[in-house]
């Protein structure tokens, strides 16, 4: 009954049969968790026993004893890199940024080729828009594992840090790279839009288009299609842009801002009524807290053009809460009054 290594092996099979079996998984982790704290009941001393106590508690749902036992772990073996990694994605699902971010942190320092801790990492800075604070770990993505995906993703991550000359010549080498990877051409047709929407010129539009055309197709994501119908419109082919831009509003998931850019081919070709319905779309998938006042006045004519005072009202509302002086918003609640 004191035998301690059954009781940490059958903690393992446990947890493996939880990974492989997702329908009963939590029961199961439970049970793992079960057996992981019988063995440090008998080895306290155990730093690898308690963290997979905390494993197996997070996997479990139970974030409090999971990061009681990490913490534990931690304790018995400080320089424990995997131990101070899942305190910060334990420590990410229950709140305490810094918390997470210095436990995350912690673990590359000491293990720095712990590629999931760089991942996570990576994610959080980007969830908090600090996006040069995930370069380097991005950059240390790149050269421990190099793949298509990651390549992508630090040059986009250089793109919204603002680097945009970095993002292009990091994705200029993806390309090269990665030559039949339709997702780099995109990510390639991203930037170039995003300097040409900054008082880029024609050039860079020109690049944009010349990157999404040729890897943007009827089968491709929402978000892509966005783009090209973006880059469309851009370059005055308002009528095709209106057409690439319906399919990634048809298409699932789908990209929120499909029906933004809609909204605004639509209406400068003149179809209000395909303007209004985008524009509702649009409101109903993001936050409204997300929206500036001159776009909550356009929401708020698109209800009342559809005959929905009430919704525009609080559309109206909630602009001149942002924007107490805002005309468009304004001159719409003299209308409803």
């Amino acid at each position: 009954p004191l035998a301690i290594h059954p009781r940490e092996l059958l903690g393992d099979v446990q947890y493996a049969r939880a990974t492989a079996n997702a329908q009963s998984a939590p029961g199961l982790f439970l049970r793992a968790a079960e057996r992981y704290r019988e063995f440090v009941q008998l080895d306290d001393r155990s730093a690898r026993g308690h963290y997979k106590l905390g494993l197996a508690s997070y996997r479990a749902g139970q974030l409090q004893a999971a990061a009681a036992a990490l913490r534990e772990a931690i304790r018995l073996d400080p320089k424990f890199g995997e131990a101070h990694y899942a305190l910060g994605v334990c420590l990410r699902a229950s709140g305490p940024r810094d918390a997470a971010l210095a436990s995350l942190e912690k673990a590359v320092k000491l293990s720095p080729a712990l590629l999931g801790a760089r991942e996570e990492l990576a994610d959080f800075y980007a969830e908090l828009g600090r996006y040069d604070a995930g370069l380097p770990h991005l950059e240390a993505l790149v050269a421990l594992q190099p793949d298509a995906a990651r390549a992508r993703a630090l040059g986009l991550a250089y793109a919204r840090a603002g680097h945009l000359d970095r993002a292009v010549g990091q994705l200029s080498h993806a390309v090269e790279r990665y030559p039949d990877d339709a997702a780099t051409y995109v990510a390639v047709g991203r930037v170039w839009l995003e300097r040409a929407a900054r008082g880029g010129g024609r050039v860079e539009l020109s690049k944009a288009l010349q990157a999404l055309q040729g890897s943007v197709n009827s089968d491709s994501n929402s978000e892509a299609l966005t783009l090209l119908g973006r880059a469309l419109a851009m370059s005055g082919d308002l009528g095709r842009a209106e057409q690439v831009l319906e399919q990634a509003a048809a298409r699932f998931p789908v990209d929120p801002d499909a029906y933004c850019v809609l909204a605004d081919v639509a209406e400068r070709r003149g179809r209000a009524s395909v303007s209004q319905r985008a524009l509702l779309d649009y409101a109903a998938l993001v936050r409204s807290e997300s929206l500036n006042a001159p776009l909550l006045a356009r929401i708020g004519r698109a209800h009342m053009a559809r005959g929905d005072m009430q919704a525009a009202r609080a559309a109206v509302a909630h602009a001149l809460q942002k924007e107490p002086y805002n005309v468009a918003a304004l001159g719409l609640k003299a209308r409803l009054q």
